[in-house]
C-alpha cells in the first residue's frame, strides 16, 4: 500500500527530489542566519519549477507553502525570527567555540585562577521596540531562529557582570541620548545603575 503522500506525488508541483533539495536549502539557510519567509520559499520553489518546465509554467503561490511545510513537518517548522547582528553571526561557528574553550583551559584552568578572582562581563543590545521580526522557516526542534541584520540600528545597552563564585555586580543600563531623565530610574527592580 502506498501512503497518501505517495499516491498524490504525481499531482504535486515539485517532484520529491526537488522538494528534498528545497528542504535541505531551507535548513542550511536557517542555520547560517538567513531563514526564509513563506513568500521567499514560494519564490525559490518557482525558480526550481521554471528550471524544469520553463518560464511559461504555472507559478507556485504562497498558499502552496503551507502544504509544503505540512509535508515536511518532520524537518521544518515556522518560527518568529530574532534579530542577530551579522558580526555576531559570523563569529558563532564551531571553530571559534572550540578555540575559546582551548584558551580558557590554557589561561584559567592550568594556571589555577581562583573562582573569586574571575569575573565575566557582557553587554547586550536590546532594540527599544520590535525591529523586523517575522515568521520564517527553520529546522524542526530549534527554539529560536536568528536572522542576520545590520548593526546600524538603535539599541538600549545592558551591561552585566558576574563572578565565577556566583556573586554579581549591579547591572548598568545605557540609553541613547545626551541627558539622563530621573524617571528612568523609577521602579528599578534590577537595582541597575
Amino acid at each position: 500500500m502506498r501512503s497518501t503522500a505517495e499516491a498524490h506525488e504525481d499531482q504535486q508541483k515539485l517532484t520529491a527530489a526537488e522538494e528534498a533539495v528545497l528542504v535541505d536549502f531551507l535548513v542550511q539557510s536557517a542555520d547560517c542566519g538567513f531563514p526564509q519567509s513563506c513568500h521567499n520559499i514560494a519564490q525559490y520553489a518557482n525558480l526550481i519549477l521554471n528550471n524544469r518546465l520553463g518560464k511559461d509554467c504555472t507559478q507556485i503561490r504562497d498558499t502552496w507553502v503551507g502544504r509544503f511545510l505540512e509535508r515536511h513537518r518532520d524537518r521544518l517548522q515556522m518560527h518568529w525570527s530574532k534579530p542577530l547582528d551579522t558580526q555576531r553571526a559570523q563569529s558563532m561557528n564551531p571553530e571559534a567555540k572550540k578555540k575559546w574553550f582551548e584558551l580558557l583551559e590554557e589561561f584559567v584552568v592550568k594556571v589555577g585562577i581562583r573562582p573569586k578572582d574571575l569575573y565575566g562581563m557582557d553587554e547586550a543590545g536590546c532594540p527599544p521596540s520590535d525591529q523586523g521580526t517575522e515568521r520564517v522557516c527553520g529546522g524542526r526542534g530549534t527554539k529560536t531562529q536568528h536572522k542576520q541584520k545590520g548593526a546600524d540600528c538603535e539599541n538600549v545597552t545592558a551591561i552585566v557582570t558576574i563572578c565565577a563564585d556566583r556573586t554579581t555586580l549591579r547591572p548598568t543600563i545605557i540609553f541613547k541620548g545626551q541627558n539622563f531623565m530621573t524617571k528612568w530610574a523609577d521602579n528599578n527592580v534590577a537595582n541597575a545603575l
